[in-house]
């Protein structure tokens, strides 16, 4: 599941805003933002990518007061995978 959202990105690096590149080792690197513009699209998909493709994300905004912040929304029915996939990511998981 999560190579078919890796794919898009691979097959779309200018709407996405990444870089694609393929290490000496044959493994393919996605810059979203490091060296390449990135964008919330590009946020989106990766936030997916990481939860092993057994998520949605939603892109939106929250309002704290007087300010309002561009934020993203993740659903799934599948918790324990999707959970598993954002902590390998690097994501803490807070109870």
């Amino acid at each position: 599941m999560a190579w078919r959202i890796a794919q898009r990105l691979l097959d779309n690096p200018e709407f996405y805003g990444v870089n694609v590149s393929k290490s000496t080792a044959g493994a393919i690197i996605v810059d979203a933002g490091v060296n390449a513009p990135g964008g919330f699209q590009a946020g989106k998909k990766l936030t997916e990518l990481c939860m092993g493709g057994a998520g949605k994300a939603k892109l939106g905004f929250k309002t704290y007061d007087d300010l309002n912040f561009p934020s993203i929304t993740i659903s799934t029915d599948h918790p324990a995978i999707a959970a598993l996939g954002s902590q390998f990511a690097g994501w803490r998981i807070g109870a």
